[in-house]
């Protein structure tokens, strides 16, 4: 499970990088458009998947849906403007 966890922060890192350092190539560019969507995607995904398996009944389940909802705001808005 440990392998799991720090494969996906890397692939978190790689989007941060990917985002700052190619911010133009991912709005101008059908592949970054692309790329957008499919993080927003993930990122609302993830919200689904956080109310199905932990609910919303402790304050730290709804403070993580709320985060991954604004990460997919965050990556499929730049798309839809």
């Amino acid at each position: 499970m440990q392998v799991l966890n720090i494969s996906i922060t890397l692939i978190f890192c790689i989007f941060a990088y990917v985002s700052f350092a190619h911010s133009a190539e991912l709005l101008h560019t059908p592949l970054g458009n692309t790329l957008l969507v499919l993080i927003s995607w993930l990122w609302l995904i993830r919200a689904v998947l956080q109310v199905v398996f932990y609910k919303l009944g402790h304050k730290a389940s709804v403070g993580l849906s709320l985060y991954f909802l604004l990460g997919a705001c965050l990556y499929g808005l730049p798309v839809v403007l």
